[in-house]
């Protein structure tokens, strides 16, 4: 997305068109171009009009760069001389992710590390954590380790298995302290609390 405007994913030109209160921004097509010496309308894929605001310190060279970095967005700037202009990026992987899962787990080869992973992606988003957790389970069965104890046992606790959470908690815990893990202690400890 690009100033809120939906754009598939590609190689592009800007340009803008400076004016007093405003700028013009185009994405154009015509990624190679250099200038606007060869610049037509009919390459643009994208316009839009962004509000200017004054520079209290003047800009030599006309600069771009990103601001306001967020997890799935940012601020693009230009400025330029006494003016600077700025719209949002962003992206939404989440229909990207949850396809990919889908094809990674239905794989005749599927990995203990993609179905860790897409147990994890499905518990942070809280989604499907009945099929998050049968995922977890295959791990923990797979390789008992204090980190799949707490996979499973966060997932647990979550959907009301407590008897499952608390016994991987506790299976987890003493691994995790021999291994003076502390970050997993307390998560781990977490998931204890979190079935009292």
């Amino acid at each position: 997305m690009i100033a809120g405007n939906k754009v598939p994913a590609g190689t592009y030109g800007i340009l803008s068109i400076p004016s007093e209160k405003q700028w013009t921004i185009i994405l154009s097509k015509n990624a190679g171009q250099w200038g606007a010496y060869a610049y037509t309308e009919s390459e643009d894929l994208l316009r839009f009009t962004v509000p200017v605001k004054k520079l209290t310190e003047k800009e030599e060279h006309f600069t771009m760069g990103f601001t306001k970095f967020k997890e799935t967005s940012a601020n693009v700037f230009i400025s330029w001389e006494n003016e600077m202009v700025m719209f949002e990026i962003s992206q939404n992987p989440h229909e990207t992710i949850m396809a990919e899962i889908a094809t990674k787990t239905k794989a005749a080869d599927v990995s203990m590390d993609t179905y860790f992973g897409a147990a994890e992606y499905y518990f942070a988003n809280n989604h499907e954590l009945n099929k998050a957790y049968e995922w977890a389970d295959k791990v923990v069965n797979a390789d008992k380790q204090y980190w799949t104890y707490f996979l499973r046992g966060k997932i647990a606790a979550k959907i009301g298995k407590c008897d499952v959470a608390k016994s991987d908690a506790m299976a987890g815990l003493e691994m995790a302290k021999k291994a003076s893990d502390g970050a997993y202690v307390k998560n781990l400890e977490g998931v204890l609390a979190s079935c009292k």
